[in-house]
C-alpha cells in the first residue's frame, strides 16, 4: 500500500499541527515581548520623572541659598 500525498487523514494534519503550534509559540513571545516593552516604557518613565523633580528641586535650592539673589 502506497501513501496517496493527497489523501486526507491523520498524516494530513501533521503539517498543520506543528504550523499551528510554531505561530501559538510566536503569539506568545509576541505577548512576552510587548508585555517587558511595557515595563521597560514604565520604569523608562519613572526615572525621567524622578531626575526632572531632583534636577528641578536642586536648582531651586542652590538659586535660593545664593545671598546675592533673595536680599
Amino acid at each position: 500500500m502506497t501513501k496517496d500525498p493527497f489523501m486526507l487523514g491523520s498524516d494530513a494534519s501533521s503539517p498543520w499541527t506543528s504550523i499551528c503550534a510554531h505561530m501559538e509559540k510566536e503569539e506568545r513571545e509576541e505577548r512576552v515581548q510587548a508585555d517587558w516593552k511595557f515595563a521597560a516604557m514604565a520604569v523608562d518613565r519613572a526615572c525621567l520623572i524622578m531626575f526632572t523633580v531632583f534636577i528641578v528641586l536642586s536648582t531651586v535650592t542652590i538659586f535660593l541659598s545664593a545671598p546675592h539673589i533673595v536680599a
